[in-house]
């Protein structure tokens, strides 16, 4: 090999092995991971204040039934749930039912117990046994199943929804 031969071979030779060392293809640098990435919600740790019941915005009437030549009716207020990092939660509904033999005045409707991340939601068991599941995953807004006894003493099946 000549001189010559040689320095045109050692640039080449050089670059090549900067190449392989720096893991590129030649077309640039690799992409690097956001060093300040969104938070990624991981727990539902807070509190979510209620909105809807069954895609309607709270207040909301949500039974009534005749008494004589009156109504009877129940209204959901409001709401929230407070989920606290030791695996518990509380769960505040506040509703009223008005006409005769009701008072009319707020009531609230609390429930208490433990909360763990599952597969598509958070399993939320109060002190009955009873179990609610959530179905967001991003954890900005949970959807409760919850069921509830109607005026003519019937159930409903009722998704309650919560956010931040």
């Amino acid at each position: 090999m000549t001189t010559k031969m040689l320095r045109r071979l050692v640039p080449a030779l050089v670059l090549a092995t900067l190449a392989a060392a720096c893991g590129g293809d030649g077309t640039g640098p690799s992409p690097q991971p956001d060093p300040d990435p969104a938070p990624v919600e991981t727990a539902p740790v807070g509190t979510y204040a209620w909105q809807t019941i069954d895609g309607h915005a709270l207040p909301y009437e949500y039974d009534s039934k005749a008494s004589g030549s009156e109504m009877i009716r129940s209204t959901w207020l409001s709401g929230e749930i407070k989920y606290k990092a030791d695996g518990t939660f509380t769960m505040k509904l506040v509703g009223k039912i008005v006409g005769p033999g009701y008072s009319g005045n707020p009531a609230t409707l609390s429930y208490a117990g433990n909360w763990q991340l599952e597969a598509g939601g958070i399993k939320m068991t109060n002190g009955a046994g009873n179990a609610h599941y959530t179905s967001n995953d991003a954890l900005a807004t949970l959807n409760v199943n919850a069921t509830f006894t109607l005026l003519n003493g019937t159930s409903k099946s009722m998704v309650l929804t919560f956010s931040r």
